[in-house]
């Protein structure tokens, strides 16, 4: 989805009535002249770890390129931004959640469950069998029910005040306003640059950077695969507000250039049934 659209209120903050036409981007794999930051304050860093290892592999393989790699473009105000519990930094969402959620479920034909609020959400999660409340808990829910979560309340907008804040002059604009930078990555498994990158509405891109090898021990997250052997990871690139060029531009070069993809363990087992061929047969397409 490219564009401004009718039932999105924040896409009319396109300086441009035309959608860019991205492919023109895509255009080879020669580097020079652009600046790429590396806000190490903004993740971890474990030497041991294969994310990080790719990581570094992927700086070079930039530089190579012919991008300026200019390390250590640390965001002004990450301590501080980190050290936010996640209810604290969820204030925003929580209240544009709880809204947004209302006004979604009026526009439904048909709601057979009758249900019209968060609030509502949250009594069918916990009594009906098949959302397996407990196991599964409501946590980030929850949220959307504490004191103050209301985008008519003064908590909601201080900070709304501060989300700019910590993703503007104290985070992404200011670290690419004192280095001098076009863009920035990072590595995807972890770090704080996505989340301010998203509470901002700029532009990620993540392209594969490797995966993790035979003997990664396994790790589950309720029942749910997080870390295991032939899983992969990512390189994220972000930048500020329209300037979805530069990433696009960037990720081409480096895809490539490494052929990641191509490097990717045999699946055990494929689908035989596609969308598509459902589709077909329905005369979807």
């Amino acid at each position: 989805m490219a564009g401004r659209s009718e039932y999105d209120e924040m896409t009319w903050n396109i300086p441009r009535d035309q959608a860019l036409d991205y492919v023109k981007f895509c255009k080879g794999t020669d580097l020079s002249g652009i600046s790429i930051g590396i806000p190490r304050n903004t993740f971890e860093v474990d030497n041991d770890y294969p994310v990080s290892a790719a990581f570094e592999i992927a700086l070079q393989s930039l530089s190579s390129a012919g991008a300026t790699i200019v390390d250590n473009t640390d965001f002004p105000a990450a301590e501080e931004f980190t050290k936010l519990n996640e209810q604290v930094k969820g204030i925003v969402r929580s209240s544009e959640f709880r809204r947004d959620f209302s006004r979604y479920i009026q526009t439904l034909e048909t709601n057979p469950n009758n249900i019209g609020s968060t609030e509502d959400l949250i009594e069918f999660t916990k009594t009906h069998p098949e959302e397996e409340y407990p196991e599964r808990d409501i946590g980030k829910f929850l949220w959307t029910q504490a004191e103050g979560i209301d985008v008519d309340s003064d908590k909601y907008t201080e900070m709304v005040q501060q989300e700019r804040y910590f993703g503007g002059l104290g985070g992404i604009l200011g670290a690419m306003e004192k280095y001098n930078v076009d863009l920035f990555a990072v590595p995807s498994y972890w770090g704080i640059a996505n989340d301010l990158a998203a509470k901002m509405g700029f532009p990620v891109i993540s392209i594969p950077l490797g995966y993790f090898p035979e003997g990664t021990p396994i790790e589950y997250d309720q029942g749910l695969v997080v870390q295991a052997p032939g899983m992969p990871f990512a390189l994220t690139l972000l930048t500020k507000a329209f300037s979805d060029g530069v990433l696009l531009e960037v990720a081409y070069a480096f895809e490539q250039l490494n052929s990641v993809r191509n490097r990717e363990p045999a699946p055990i087992k494929l689908p035989v049934t596609e969308l598509r061929d459902v589709q077909h047969q329905v005369g979807k397409i």
